[in-house]
């Protein structure tokens, strides 16, 4: 066990108390007096200490006989509980251990998941990607969905906060609080992506199904991160046996361009919202998700990569060159994997770097009219004749 590291032991009027501070305050935790022994347990708690190392400090700082023993112990588990209930100290705990029934085993993009928990809270998007022969695979990734709140709060280390969560480092593992969320509201990962526990509040509806689903995305998403692969906001069609993705900001057009493709080639489209990237034999992939955004359009199979469009709005029709330098910086910037860490960033980066001499990346200015389509189709086809 340990300090919590939202008190600090001042004296006042002589008399030693614990008073909470920061997150403390906001916590609504109370200040507590302490004895000569809670004073003693404090500064002994300035390291992480079991509780049989805290009764050989106290027995050898009260030089304690054999039969004083028993009372000694009795007196710490009372004065430990009193300081956990306060808050002042965090107690050992094995955040691993929860458990929830077995749900089904998925492969995405070739990474496999367990999942952990009613049925009712899983969206039915993951059917589609149900793992055959399910039980000789290991998994990758074991996801469990826990009715409760999580009884293992580690103030950790803040790394990023945004409207959307914040994430504390936690030593092996990460600590993800979703702000917005209104049941599904924590998430604590595995630094090696080998667990992530959901902690959600009743009842089941599909507002829970909604958030965990967008949850899950969270946690994959950093387990893809660990096997060199990264999501990019786009939309993405099939042609000529490849897959090509349109990228730009919310509102450029990605969705509309992608049905011009529909409308005037009937073109397949892949996934309405996100793609995941990345590399196989030296080849760029995308591989199929059920993350989709509200387009309701994902395909499961894993196909060749094209290319990279980005769309600008234009009052032509035209495609824009790009330098490599600016090519591997532009679709970077339009990845939403995680880059948590320099080591997720780089991740990304060196993934780009990779792929970006084997695909067509450019910008198309465009307007909404089918010739847009029909501009970028002959630059594609350019490529490919360029690519034989």
């Amino acid at each position: 066990m340990r300090r919590n590291p939202f008190f600090l032991l001042r004296s006042l009027n002589e008399i030693p108390y614990l008073l909470p501070y920061g997150q403390g305050i906001a916590d609504h935790k109370r200040g507590v007096c302490l004895n000569e022994t809670g004073v003693f347990l404090w500064n002994a708690l300035a390291t992480d200490q079991k509780k049989d190392a805290l009764l050989s400090l106290l027995a050898e700082h009260y030089e304690a006989s054999e039969d004083e023993l028993t009372e000694l112990a009795q007196d710490l588990d009372l004065y430990l509980e009193q300081l956990i209930q306060n808050g002042a100290v965090l107690p050992d705990a094995d955040p691993w251990a929860v458990s929830a029934p077995f749900y089904k085993t998925l492969e995405i993009a070739g990474l496999v998941l367990r999942l952990e928990g009613p049925a009712e809270v899983f969206s039915k998007s993951f059917q589609a990607f149900q793992a055959a022969n399910a039980s000789a695979l290991v998994p990758d990734m074991t996801i469990t969905a826990f009715a409760g709140l999580c009884p293992y709060k580690n103030p950790g280390n803040l790394i990023l906060r945004n409207d959307l969560m914040t994430i504390l480092d936690c030593g092996n593992y990460y600590e993800l609080e979703f702000l917005s969320n209104i049941q599904v509201r924590s998430l604590i990962l595995k630094k090696d992506g080998s667990k992530a526990i959901f902690y959600y509040a009743f009842p089941h509806n599909d507002l829970l199904k909604e958030e965990l689903f967008h949850g899950i995305r969270e946690a994959f998403l950093y387990l893809a991160g660990l096997h060199g692969m990264a999501a990019i906001h786009s939309t993405s069609i099939f042609y000529q046996g490849k897959a090509w993705l349109f990228s730009g900001h919310s509102g450029m057009g990605k969705s509309t361009h992608a049905r011009l493709w529909q409308e005037t080639f009937q073109t397949p489209l892949l996934n309405g919202d996100l793609n995941l990237i990345g590399r196989k034999d030296g080849k760029p992939l995308i591989y199929g998700i059920p993350w989709c955004g509200t387009s309701g359009i994902f395909d499961t199979r894993s196909l060749p990569l094209g290319g990279i469009i980005l769309l600008k709005r234009g009052k032509t029709n035209y495609t824009q060159e790009l330098s490599p330098d600016q090519q591997v910086l532009l679709v970077d910037q339009r990845l939403i994997s995680h880059s948590w860490t320099e080591l997720l960033f780089d991740t990304n980066l060196d993934l780009i770097k990779k792929i970006a001499p084997e695909l067509l990346i450019c910008n198309l200015y465009c307007t909404k009219d089918p010739e847009a389509a029909h501009v970028m189709r002959d630059r594609i086809e350019q490529a490919i004749r360029e690519k034989a």
